[in-house]
């Protein structure tokens, strides 16, 4: 990389570039403006030639956004591409209880990273067409009024009134639709919102899924407040926990990577299954590394890519006692 002010830069090379690159991309100038950071009407004008301001000054920005282009091109070249989605025995068994809770039922997933969570509730949406809402929760949509806030937007409703009021557009939206309100990451939210989802449950018979990390599972059904759930514990018609993916998962998904070397399989395997690790999300990141480092060696993938994949997940580096 070389930074833009100490480096000979040639405005029309650069234009012509940035020319070219939105003509590939079958980019807006909207759209080039976003990833750029360089306004549109700069960008529509530089590019007809009729600039007047400072060209050389707008080069010097399109050369930094094309060092940042053509490096994520060349990394994207070393990533592995697998399928948006993977069938794993965890995937079909979180998708037998989605298909529980899509008969108007309540279910609770409680799973830990990297189990296939989120990429099987997504397939399922993608699957079950219009009906099915998919909504993930984060520490700052824990309350009840951000939580619905959150479900007006996944379900392309406008706010109106009061919370009360937008509530029960919500709920005139899903009555009688036999719909799935899916909520991934409902560990951020708090106890008002989920009886809130409950009482949607309770009023229209839409399915609900909620889909968390283990200490969800612990504040429901075991947690020292969890009489203060008890409504919500009687409706539930499947609760499953599970912190790691299985052996098998992992298989699996090596399996759609087209990797075979046994030696490999296992670190992966161990890694995949390990609670101090992060599941197939880390093994997929373990491969994308060691597939560059093998690019960058012009070998084909070995252990030992793997290996160093691994232990670059964690560097550290002490400072001398003096």
């Amino acid at each position: 990389m070389n930074d833009p002010e100490n480096t000979p830069i040639h405005a029309e090379d650069e234009i012509t570039w940035m020319r070219n690159y939105r003509a590939t991309k079958g980019l807006s100038w909207t759209q080039l403006s976003r990833i750029s950071n360089i306004p549109s009407s700069t960008l529509s004008l530089l590019l007809s030639g009729k600039y007047t301001g400072n060209v050389d000054a707008v080069a010097k920005r399109v050369f930094g956004f094309r060092q940042k282009a053509q490096s994520q091109e060349e990394r994207a070249l070393g990533a592995l591409t697998l399928p948006d989605y993977v069938e794993t025995r965890s995937s079909r068994l979180l998708t037998n209880l989605l298909g529980i809770a899509h008969t108007g039922r309540l279910i609770l997933a409680a799973m830990g990273p990297g189990t296939s969570k989120t990429m099987t509730a997504r397939h399922y949406k993608g699957c079950m067409g219009d009906t099915v809402w998919m909504v993930t929760m984060r520490d700052t949509t824990g309350s009840t009024g951000a939580m619905i806030r959150a479900v007006m937007r996944a379900m392309a409703l406008q706010a109106r009134g009061p919370l009360s009021s937008v509530a029960d557009q919500i709920i005139d939206r899903v009555a009688g639709t036999q719909g799935l309100l899916i909520v991934d990451e409902a560990n951020h939210l708090e106890r008002g919102a989920i009886e809130e989802l409950r009482g949607w449950h309770d009023v229209t018979g839409i399915g609900i899924a909620l889909l968390g990390n283990e200490e969800l599972a612990l504040r429901i059904k075991g947690g020292a407040n969890r009489h203060a759930y008890a409504r919500l514990e009687s409706r539930m018609a499947a609760c499953h926990i599970q912190d790691v993916p299985t052996d098998e998962d992992v298989s699996i998904f090596l399996d759609a990577c087209d990797i075979d070397e046994p030696a490999i399989r296992k670190v992966l395997i161990d890694v995949g299954t390990s609670p101090q690790h992060g599941g197939l999300r880390e093994v997929h990141q373990i491969l994308q590394g060691a597939n560059m480092l093998a690019i960058a060696d012009e070998q084909l993938l070995g252990l030992a890519h793997v290996q160093q994949a691994k232990g670059s997940r964690f560097t550290q580096q002490m400072r001398r006692a003096s």
